[in-house]
């Protein structure tokens, strides 16, 4: 047995983490896809996806209709060695993507040069092995949430710029704290995904209420995504979501 993911999609309903009705993305044959991330740029709305063939990850992006079905799926990013979790943002006025590259020890920050096909590296923003790497912009600063060893190792940077010098705000132990897509505001409150690989990698999702400026950094659990929205799930570990759709992967057994 191998480990397989799988994105899933649905409308946007009242309640934002309301896991009924989700439908299955089937990833090509002797492939996965994990780490959706929809993004939209001048009236598209693309997904971008980790897209692995158990092998080496690469970035791939999807077309999406206006149902918010998947279709033309295009490769964007790859290399000799694995790329996953696209964390897309703008940021004055450009569109950039940071990939996890963990295991090669980098962060690396790459621009769009044409939407959503072309990118090109800028620069390495961080020489330390960082994965899943996820950036908001608060009280006029960027501050990157990533973690650097096990899940719990939670390493904050900050920066006045995004192409300026990056430092380390904190490092400390928080259980749970691998991020699992973008931190957003919920009801008045900034909620961070991350995962909670307890029974095993990427077993469930956990939205954490947290507080940060320069001095410190406080959290707590607001809210949890159970692997129990579709029989025979293991895992469930990144979630996205726009005006209109709600996307997630996850994370099933099948036969080699």
């Amino acid at each position: 047995m191998r480990n397989k993911w799988f994105v899933a999609y649905k409308k946007r309903g009242e309640d934002l983490f309301d896991t009924e009705g989700f439908k299955l993305i089937d990833p090509p044959q002797g492939t996965y896809q994990a780490d959706p991330f929809v993004f939209s740029k001048d009236g598209e709305r693309k997904l971008f996806i980790e897209d692995y063939d158990y092998s080496l990850g690469k970035l791939s992006v999807y077309d999406l209709d206006a149902e918010g079905k998947p279709s033309s799926l295009d490769t964007i990013i790859e290399g000799d060695y694995h790329f996953s979790y696209p964390f897309i943002f703008d940021y004055q006025g450009e569109t950039w993507l940071i990939p996890e590259t963990g295991k090669h020890g980098s962060i690396d920050l790459y621009k769009c040069d044409v939407f959503p096909h072309k990118w090109s590296k800028v620069k390495t923003l961080i020489q330390a092995p960082g994965y899943d790497s996820t950036l908001f912009e608060k009280d006029g600063k960027l501050w990157m949430f990533t973690t650097l060893g096990d899940d719990h190792d939670l390493a904050i940077f900050y920066a006045d710029d995004l192409l300026g010098d990056w430092r380390l705000h904190s490092r400390s132990r928080h259980l749970w704290s691998r991020s699992a897509g973008k931190l957003f505001y919920h009801e008045g409150k900034l909620l961070r995904p991350t995962q909670d690989c307890s029974k095993c990698y990427g077993h469930a999702l956990i939205f954490k209420e947290i507080q940060i400026n320069e001095q410190e950094y406080t959290e707590k659990v607001y809210k949890r995504i159970e692997p129990d929205w579709l029989p025979g799930l293991i895992g469930t570990h990144t979630f996205s979501f726009d005006d209109e759709f709600v996307y997630i992967d996850g994370k099933i057994q099948v036969e080699q």
